[in-house]
C-alpha cells in the first residue's frame, strides 16, 4: 500500500514512526511535508501534536494541543487514549484539556 502524501494523518504518524525508529531525518522531511500541506489546507492541529511528540519537542506539542482546544478539533477525543501521546499524560496541562473537554483518561 502506497501513502497518499496528501492525507496528513498518515504523515503525521510517519513523523512519529520515524522519529521513534531513529530516524530523525526522515521524520524531520515527513514533518516539513505536513507544514507544506497546512499551507494549503486543514490540517488538524492534534497532528501536528502526535508529529511534535515523536520528535521529542514536547512543549510545541502542549501548544499544538491547545490550538486543537481552540479550533474544536474533534481528534481531541482520543487524548486521553492515544498511545503516541503517552509521553504528555502527566503533563498537568493535558489534564486540564481533558477537563475542559469532558474526556477521562485511561489511568
Amino acid at each position: 500500500m502506497k501513502l497518499d502524501a496528501q492525507q496528513p494523518q498518515p504523515v503525521a504518524y510517519l513523523v512519529y514512526a520515524h522519529a521513534m525508529n531513529g530516524a530523525p531525518a526522515a521524520a524531520r522531511l515527513r514533518f516539513d511535508e505536513l507544514t507544506r500541506l497546512s499551507e494549503s489546507r486543514y490540517v488538524s492541529r492534534y497532528l501536528f501534536a502526535v508529529a511534535n511528540v515523536g520528535l521529542r519537542r514536547h512543549e510545541q506539542a502542549i501548544q499544538s494541543l491547545n490550538q486543537a482546544y481552540e479550533d474544536r478539533d474533534d481528534m481531541l477525543a482520543v487524548l486521553g487514549v492515544d498511545k503516541t501521546l503517552d509521553s504528555l499524560q502527566k503533563d498537568p496541562r493535558v489534564a486540564t484539556l481533558l477537563t475542559l473537554i469532558g474526556v477521562a483518561t485511561r489511568r
